[in-house]
């Protein structure tokens, strides 16, 4: 819900136009490092339109679901949200990284939603833990999104063209962001599992 109130901001803002606020708080590379802005926080919660703003939400709310449950409370949602800021931020080190002199501004929470769905592929299935990086599933995922990105990537490089603001690079590094991340943040700011003590009639009998 944050994402939906952050785009009605943003549509205030800009007195109806969301392009006001991307320009001032969308993620400009060469900005970014010269020290002349930055917005590595803050343009993961711009859209650009209200199609976009309704996919965001959508994702969110199914991939970070799985992640969730594993953080219950209000600690939990700090984690949760600290974990989407910092998938965004890698995403958006990544898209700046990849091109430093570009002045296009990279807008939109895709580099998160990325995050996410790894972090959900790790704790997918309904054991205490995450999965291992090394699982089929989340080898298997992660070489899908890996190879869509690519082809952005492939059209990009030879030319300008709607792949130019795909952010394809923020797209990978959030994704392998949350790979990395999730293990951490599950174990920081999840639901506590006591160790199992048997009951006494259960125990050795030299115990």
């Amino acid at each position: 819900m944050l994402i939906a109130a952050a785009y009605a901001a943003q549509l205030g803002y800009g007195g109806g136009s969301p392009e006001p606020a991307a320009a001032w708080l969308g993620l400009a590379p060469r900005a970014l490092w010269s020290g002349g802005g930055s917005g590595l926080l803050t343009y993961v919660f711009l859209n650009g339109s209200l199609a976009a703003t309704a996919l965001a939400v959508a994702l969110t709310l199914v991939l970070g679901t799985p992640f969730a449950r594993r953080m219950p409370g209000l600690t939990g949602f700090l984690g949760l949200l600290t974990f989407f800021f910092l998938c965004g931020a890698a995403g958006g080190l990544a898209f700046a990284a990849f091109s430093p002199e570009s002045h296009d501004v990279l807008i939109g929470s895709s580099a998160a939603v990325s995050g996410l769905l790894a972090a959900a592929v790790r704790t997918a299935g309904g054991r205490r833990g995450v999965a291992p990086l090394t699982s089929p599933l989340l080898l298997a995922i992660g070489g899908v999104w890996l190879v869509a990105n690519a082809a952005a990537a492939f059209t990009d490089v030879l030319g300008r063209s709607a792949f130019s603001e795909y952010g394809w690079q923020a797209h990978i590094g959030g994704f392998l962001a949350g790979a990395l991340l999730v293990g951490p943040w599950t174990r920081l700011f999840g639901e506590r599992i006591p160790p199992f003590d048997s009951p006494p009639e259960l125990r050795d009998a030299d115990s």
